[in-house]
């Protein structure tokens, strides 16, 4: 795989990014500007961001998940600023795509007609927060490809902005049957620029109260993983956005904050 090309680290928020007003808790919140692109997410999200270009794979690169296209990475996180985390393991990251790269590479491909073809017809996401039966496959679109199955989906729901338009859900992707912790829930935002140039992909760890921080004692023999996902959806389902430990609201503020700047 082509290694990531760093163009920009933003080590301390304070130094290089626009506060744009103190909440009444005491918070900030930031603003970032790149390339055309910009969003603003409170520091009660993370208060560090990393900005990486990433060329591109092969379309045709043999590896465990799927070749990834050209684009931009945010990654958000926390702490003194380096070693800088990973996009899965920092509490949150966004990516935003040229759909045009798209051409070529299946998975990307594949994600995005499904997209267009939800926000095209509006159907009831309700169908989709239901785990896999038969050969049907609830899953909803998720960008970039994660090389295990898309167990459950919670709170999905439709987004729609003067900007963006997509889709937002809870999941977590697992390649064993066993019970989750806390920190694998993913809460994503999967969505197009209104004039359908951009591809953009967010996924935040909001964990959430209800479940433990780590994965604990259990019986796989007895483990009944369709019971115990089928009443997580449930939870996730009837949880406020503050029964994490990141508010869905703040979540869905960074989502609200996307923008373009007009070519």
């Amino acid at each position: 795989m082509k290694s990531k090309w760093i163009v920009l680290l933003i080590a301390l928020l304070a130094m290089s990014a626009i506060p744009a007003f103190a909440q009444e808790d005491g918070s900030t919140t930031h603003h970032i500007s790149f390339d055309g692109f910009s969003f603003s997410f409170d520091a009660l999200v993370a208060n560090n961001v990393s900005i990486t270009q990433y060329p591109g794979d092969a379309s045709d690169l043999a590896m465990a998940g799927a070749p990834e296209v050209h684009h931009t990475e945010f990654v958000l996180y926390s702490g003194g600023g380096i070693p800088i985390p990973a996009a899965f393991e920092a509490p949150g990251f966004v990516r935003v795509y040229n759909t045009a790269d798209f051409a070529g590479y299946a998975w990307h491909e594949t994600q995005l007609a499904q997209l267009q073809s939800l926000l095209e017809n509006k159907p009831d996401l309700a169908a989709h927060m239901v785990l896999q039966r038969g050969d049907d496959d609830p899953s909803l679109p998720f960008i970039p490809g994660v090389p295990a199955g898309q167990v459950m989906r919670a709170r999905a729901a439709y987004v729609e902005t003067d900007e963006v338009k997509g889709i937002v859900y809870m999941t977590i992707y697992r390649e064993d049957a066993a019970p989750a912790y806390a920190y694998e829930f993913m809460y994503t935002f999967q969505g197009i620029s209104t004039d359908g140039a951009h591809y953009v992909s967010a996924v935040f760890r909001p964990i959430p109260f209800a479940f433990p921080a780590e994965i604990e004692a259990f019986n796989p023999t007895t483990f009944d993983a369709s019971l115990y996902y089928a009443n997580a959806i449930i939870d996730l389902n009837r949880a406020s956005p503050d029964d994490f430990v990141i508010s869905l609201n703040l979540l869905d503020a960074v989502i609200g904050s996307f923008a373009f700047e007009a070519e």
